[in-house]
């Protein structure tokens, strides 16, 4: 699965939630800043109104093939916590492995 693929949905979904809960904020009160770092409820309505038209990429090119020249394996929802899991099966390409034949996952060294 292409991680453009995993995205998007999440992306989607990330959207539709923001928008519920601008909607929720009362006409006059999107001066509100609900921390002191945080941007207005004004300025995050329009910053969230303009993402749909920014030209992107999240990526500046392809993503990297593994140190192996094999593609990263990605899962999403992923299975170790609410990241993605992103796995290298190593230099022997199969699961598990010691040294160099040793899978490389996200979830460790967290």
């Amino acid at each position: 699965m292409a991680i453009k693929d995993a995205l998007l949905p999440e992306f989607d979904h990330e959207m539709a939630t923001a928008r519920k809960v601008i909607e929720r904020v009362p006409d006059g009160k999107f001066g509100y800043k609900p921390h002191d770092k945080s941007m207005t409820m004004g300025r995050l309505a329009s910053h969230i109104a303009e993402m749909p038209n920014w030209a992107g990429p999240y990526l500046p090119k392809d993503v990297p093939m593994d140190p192996w020249g094999r593609p990263y394996e990605y899962k999403y929802p992923g299975e170790h916590g609410e990241d993605p899991d992103i796995i290298s099966l190593g230099a022997d390409g199969q699961p598990g492995g010691d040294g160099n034949n040793a899978d490389i996952v996200s979830w460790s060294n967290k």
